[in-house]
């Protein structure tokens, strides 16, 4: 790739300066980081998923990160990753990246079942959050302290 190309980027979040694409699958680990952080039911996880594309609530996009984070580092423990997730600001520490072509969270929404989980083991979910700041972490969001 010649260097002054500029770099495709998906759709996700930039968090201590590393960037997530967004993920959501039917896995059991999935499963178990959605239950943790929203306290819903599955069903009614993706029910609100499906619905809330432009007005998401701050558990689903809180799941949503977690889900993305646990696709990006599957080694790291569930504990892990919901402390994470439990202690960051999304106005200082996160930021929403929009996909290549421009679409914003709203424009590039999954298809999801409403009634159940995903059926396919990988379901890209965007949340519609408009705000995003410049991250401003002072640590490694991956540490274990």
């Amino acid at each position: 790739m010649d260097e002054t190309q500029v770099e495709m980027r998906s759709a996700g979040f930039r968090l201590a300066d590393e960037a997530y694409d967004w993920f959501v699958s039917d896995r059991g680990v999935d499963l178990i980081l959605i239950d943790r952080v929203t306290e819903m039911p599955v069903q009614a996880f993706f029910r609100e998923l499906e619905a809330s594309q432009d007005d998401m609530r701050g558990p689903l996009l809180l799941a949503l990160i977690a889900t993305s984070i646990r696709h990006k580092h599957p080694d790291w423990s569930t504990g892990r990753i919901v402390r994470i997730v439990m202690e960051l600001s999304l106005d200082n520490d996160l930021e929403i990246i929009a996909g290549d072509e421009g679409k914003g969270p709203a424009e590039a929404s999954p298809e999801v079942s409403p009634t159940s989980s995903p059926t396919s083991s990988e379901s890209p979910a965007i949340p519609s959050a408009t705000s995003s700041a410049s991250p401003s972490s002072s640590g490694d969001p991956g540490s274990d302290s």
